[in-house]
C-alpha cells in the first residue's frame, strides 16, 4: 500500500479496507462498516456551550466513575466491617 494510492483516489482507503476483509475472510464486517466518513459538529451551540460539552465529557464524566468507585468501596468496607462484628 503506497501513500499516493490513498492521496490520488479517495476511495483508495475504503478498497484496501474490503481487501483486508475479504482476505480475513470476514465478509460480514463489510456490511457493518459505515459507508462514508463524515464529520458531525455540533453547530447550533455556542463556543462557550461546545467547551462545556467537550470538558465535561472529559473531566466530568471522569470524576463521576471516581465518586461511584469511592461510594462503593466505603458501602462494601461498611458492610464487611458489620460482618465481622
Amino acid at each position: 500500500m503506497q501513500d499516493g494510492f490513498l492521496r490520488g483516489n479517495g476511495d483508495g482507503l475504503i478498497f484496501f479496507q474490503n481487501l483486508a476483509d475479504t482476505l480475513s475472510l470476514d465478509n460480514d464486517l463489510i456490511k457493518i462498516r459505515a459507508k462514508s466518513i463524515s464529520a458531525r459538529p455540533i453547530k447550533e451551540l455556542s463556543d462557550g456551550a461546545r467547551n462545556f460539552i467537550r470538558y465535561f465529557n472529559i473531566f466530568g464524566l471522569t470524576f463521576i466513575v471516581i465518586i461511584l468507585g469511592m461510594f462503593r468501596y466505603f458501602i462494601r468496607r461498611k458492610s464487611r466491617f458489620t460482618d465481622d462484628i
